[in-house]
């Protein structure tokens, strides 16, 4: 590496995305080691480039080992110290910067690797003026933001009406609303409503009574009370159960006549198999 006087120089165009803000170089020949360097970043984010050298990286109480071609990540607010090897000579570019995607690197941790050609295409950085360097680093380090970072996780497409059906299926002896539902979503109520209508032939609320009542004859069948099963399909108490029971369930009896219908019709049953009771 060519030998470089070390330097700092100040910039801001205020960017709004990757804004750096201040970019410097610091040398050390190796001889004196144990005095370190202090890396602060009390307004800024800040990102060191090790381009020569091997040493550690002390950072809220951890210790990690450090060498060329890596990155050292700092967020803003955040004080780490670096300390070189004995006889290790040692070179670190970095810049500190703003922006509303600055944040975005605390994802990452204290150490990476660096991608191929970080930095070194700013080797003259010192001979730039402050609005070319301002722009040649945020270019540099969309760069890096491209090369490390994810794009933000995105809910992936699902199928709203089916995603209801296998809620309602999982969810029937819970309290559910329309309302509950759409919030989950993210969707506005009568827009689900009539999406659901349009597929299903039926409204979100009559689909989750049916479910109901469905399961409830499965526990009626059972024999479960009617206490038992009003509790278990969702029911706040029985009587609104034998309500709706009565009125959508099946030719409008109750439940406990229905599970006696049920009980009578298995006994003839295994009465003409010749079951045993």
């Amino acid at each position: 590496m060519k030998k470089q006087i070390p330097f700092q120089l100040r910039m801001n165009q205020n960017l709004t995305e990757l804004n750096p803000v201040l970019c410097g170089e610091a040398v050390n020949d190796g001889n004196n080691p144990n005095s370190g360097t202090q890396l602060d970043t009390l307004e800024n984010c800040l990102i060191h480039y090790i381009r020569c050298g091997k040493g550690q990286l002390h950072y809220k109480g951890q210790t990690y080992p450090v060498r060329s071609g890596q990155l050292i990540i700092m967020p803003q607010g955040v004080t780490a110290r670096f300390y070189p090897l004995p006889g290790s000579r040692w070179a670190l570019r970095w810049v500190a910067f703003t922006g509303t995607l600055a944040h975005r690197f605390s994802e990452l941790p204290p150490v990476v690797e660096a991608p191929a050609g970080t930095f070194e295409r700013l080797c003259v950085l010192d001979s730039m003026d402050s609005y070319r360097l301002a722009y040649a680093l945020a270019s540099e380090l969309f760069f890096l933001y491209s090369a490390l970072l994810q794009p933000p996780k995105q809910k992936p497409m699902i199928d709203t009406v089916e995603w209801i059906l296998d809620y309602v299926k999982k969810n029937y002896m819970n309290p559910i609303t329309v309302a509950g539902i759409a919030k989950e979503l993210g969707l506005d109520p009568d827009y689900l409503t009539r999406k659901f209508k349009k597929k299903v032939n039926m409204n979100i609320q009559s689909y989750i009574l049916q479910t109901r009542l469905t399961n409830a004859k499965r526990y009626l069948t059972m024999g479960l009370s009617v206490k038992e099963t009003a509790a278990m399909c969702g029911f706040s108490d029985p009587s609104g159960f034998c309500r709706a029971f009565k009125k959508y369930g099946s030719d409008h009896d109750s439940p406990t006549q229905w599970q006696e219908k049920i009980v009578a019709l298995h006994r003839q049953r295994r009465g003409e198999t010749g079951q045993e009771e």
